[in-house]
């Protein structure tokens, strides 16, 4: 009530305001001076006035007087309400600084208009929503870039800038443009579960190291530019190398705090579950790229991507023959106990037969090429001697010998 009260005496006042009076109440409120508006830039950045130099060009170019420079300065605070109105550009500064709201519920959304950062080092962490023009990183080393969960409004450029550690982009919502423009990935870059609604350019990007674009949605896959994409570093290595630095997320660290170092299989289990489900999540991440060249009438591209999903397909085969393996020769846990080997033999191989027989007329492949494939996945598997572990992963061997007769052209 004292507040409504208190609001009400403020506009009676002003409606026995003359309009000169009003003119000058509006100039003191709204209207400041170059000097004032590089005080409060200072202010929010915590840098000196001397260091926020007014771009007087843009003034006569297209009338802007919000437009300023910051030049070989660290800026580790960002008061993200103070320079909301401000197109600022930096040169050669040290950016460190989380974008957040803050604690409180009432806070106002965040909104700038141009940031420019070029020849700059990076370190941000972005934790809340915000809307922006244009926010243009050139020719920047980025060395810690978080987008954790937000949405994005805006236009967003990372041009010819290196990624030197792992970048991650957490489940973000792309309202407006992307672009990654000949930028270096020299580390891992997360791009799990993102949505992109408009335009994604990777044209020109290095990958160094195994991108995650697992579950990634495109909302217009020809929007998304892949031309002169470097993948030569990844293979098989590669991919052993993503899981083995990767599988041990959060989930899996929950999971295994009460566990007792000396309870093995336990551990070994939860090991072979996370691996099982990183391996999996990156065959995923593969296929979400090779099915939006496929969709572009991009083959030969679309190949190359293919091939790594193979490597995913073959490192989670090796760890579910892993898992198999433990299972049946623990000696609380063998499987087939009560069958001898030749019985094994036969009902692997009518689980087999009963498999390609079941799926025959669902088959892509001519009559020949399905025969071919059954003959190879049948010698495949006598080859291996009749491993109780091939009655389980009949399927994920006929996928397999499906997937490199594609390869390679059979």
């Amino acid at each position: 009530m004292e507040k409504d009260e208190k609001r009400r005496k403020e506009i009676e006042d002003i409606l026995e305001k003359d309009d000169e009076e009003l003119a000058k109440l509006y100039m003191k409120k709204y209207y400041k001076t170059i000097r004032e508006k590089r005080e409060e830039i200072a202010n929010a950045l915590k840098i000196k006035v001397d260091d926020v130099v007014y771009d007087k060009s843009e003034k006569f170019i297209s009338g802007n007087r919000n437009k300023f420079e910051i030049y070989h300065k660290t800026i580790k605070h960002f008061d993200i309400y103070s320079l909301n109105e401000y197109e600022i550009d930096f040169y050669h500064c040290n950016i460190e600084f989380i974008l957040s709201k803050g604690p409180s519920v009432y806070a106002e959304n965040i909104n700038f208009k141009k940031l420019y950062f070029i020849n700059c080092k990076i370190s941000i962490n972005i934790v809340d929503d915000f809307c922006c023009e244009n926010i243009h990183f050139l020719n920047c080393d980025i060395y810690s870039l978080s987008f954790n969960k937000v949405i994005v409004k805006g236009n967003i450029k990372f041009s010819n800038s290196k990624f030197v550690n792992k970048s991650v982009f957490n489940s973000c919502i792309f309202q407006d443009s992307i672009y990654f423009n000949n930028s270096h990935f020299k580390d891992y870059v997360d791009l799990h579960a993102c949505k992109f609604e408009n335009s994604v350019c990777f044209y020109g990007v290095t990958f160094e190291k195994t991108p995650n674009f697992s579950a990634c949605y495109f909302k217009e896959q020809k929007a998304v530019n892949l031309t002169n994409v470097n993948i030569d570093n990844l293979d098989f290595e590669s991919v052993e190398k993503y899981i083995e630095d990767n599988y041990q997320d959060e989930t899996y660290k929950n999971e295994i705090e009460n566990i007792h170092s000396e309870e093995k299989e336990k551990i070994n289990l939860i090991n072979n579950k996370h691996q099982l489900r990183c391996t999996k999540n990156l065959k995923d991440s593969f296929r979400v790229i090779k099915d939006v060249l496929i969709s572009q009438n991009n083959i030969l591209e679309a190949q190359e991507w293919h091939k790594l999903e193979l490597y995913a397909k073959e490192k989670e085969l090796e760890i579910n023959l892993e898992k198999y393996e433990k299972i049946m020769f623990s000696p609380r846990k063998i499987k087939y106990k009560y069958l001898n080997k030749k019985n094994i033999t036969c009902v692997n191989f009518i689980n087999g037969m009963e498999w390609c027989v079941k799926n025959f007329f669902d088959s892509l492949f001519t009559p020949i090429e399905y025969f071919i494939n059954i003959f190879g996945a049948i010698l495949y598997y006598f080859i291996m001697g009749g491993n109780p572990f091939f009655s389980i992963n009949f399927k994920a061997c006929q996928n397999i010998i499906f997937d490199y007769m594609f390869l390679w052209k059979i």
